[in-house]
């Protein structure tokens, strides 16, 4: 029991370490292909949403990753 408790502790330490790694590369690679955050000039009826523009550009080029 004690060693299967281990393993998964060490397993679960390796996995956050190699994630926690990789991460930047991977955030790299991203903003590389332009995988990025487009921010939406008009509003759903057709207007131009000039607010919803303004409070949301600084958004522009994130990844999100399909969220």
């Amino acid at each position: 029991m004690l060693v299967k408790l281990n393993q998964i502790i060490l397993f679960s330490l390796f996995a956050f370490f190699l994630a926690w790694a990789l991460y930047p590369l991977y955030i790299r690679f991203l903003k590389y292909i332009h995988a990025g955050k487009q921010i939406r000039e008009d509003a759903v009826t057709g207007e131009k949403s000039a607010i919803f523009s303004k409070m949301h550009s600084h958004k522009s080029g994130t990844p999100t990753m399909g969220g």
